[in-house]
C-alpha cells in the first residue's frame, strides 16, 4: 500500500516517465480478508444501511472467480479472470472493489465510516416513502427495514 504525497496529487501534470516511488511513501500493509472487503463494498454501495450479509455473499460469489482472496501476500486476479467478465463488467466492477478498498484503508488509518448523510436526497426519499404504524414503527415492505426509523440513524453508522 502506497500513499501519494499531496503536493504531488495537486500537481497539474507529472514528467515524463515518473519514478513511482519518488511520489508515493509505502504504509504497513492492508490485512483483510474477502469477507472485510465484501462488506466494505456492500456499505459503500447502499445508501440506506440494511442487512448487508445477503449482498456480501453475493459480490464474494460475483467475485469468486476474478479475484483470488486466499492469495497469501497481496490482492490478485484470480488465474483465468480477465476471460470470466466481459469488458464493459470488467470495468464497472472496479468501482466499487476501489470504494471498499477505500474504505478499509482509511478504516486502518483510524477514520470511522458514518455512513451516507440523512440529508442526501435518495436517503430522505426511502425515509418518507416508510409506511408508519400507530406505534410510530416502519412497516415491513417490500424494501424497507423492519426496525424503528429512529433507531436508524445514518449519521451514526
Amino acid at each position: 500500500m502506497f500513499e501519494w504525497q499531496r503536493a504531488d496529487v495537486m500537481k497539474k501534470r507529472l514528467p515524463n516517465n515518473p519514478q513511482w516511488c519518488e511520489f508515493a511513501s509505502p504504509k504497513a500493509k492492508l490485512l483483510f480478508s474477502g469477507w472485510d472487503l465484501a462488506h466494505a463494498v456492500v456499505k459503500t454501495d447502499f445508501l440506506v444501511e440494511r442487512n448487508l450479509i445477503l449482498p456480501g455473499i453475493g459480490f464474494l460469489l460475483q467475485m469468486d472467480q476474478v479475484l483470488d482472496f486466499p492469495s497469501p501476500s497481496n490482492l490478485r486476479l484470480a488465474p483465468g479472470a480477465a476471460n470470466v467478465l466481459n469488458d464493459f463488467t470488467q470495468t464497472s466492477v472496479t468501482g466499487p472493489v476501489g470504494q471498499g478498498l477505500s474504505m478499509l484503508f482509511a478504516h486502518s488509518r483510524g477514520y470511522a465510516f458514518v455512513g451516507h448523510l440523512g440529508s442526501d436526497a435518495a436517503v430522505r426519499a426511502y425515509q418518507s416513502s416508510q409506511v408508519r404504524n400507530k406505534k410510530g414503527r416502519a412497516e415491513k415492505c417490500a424494501y424497507g427495514p423492519s426496525k424503528p426509523l429512529d433507531e436508524e440513524s445514518d449519521a451514526a453508522r
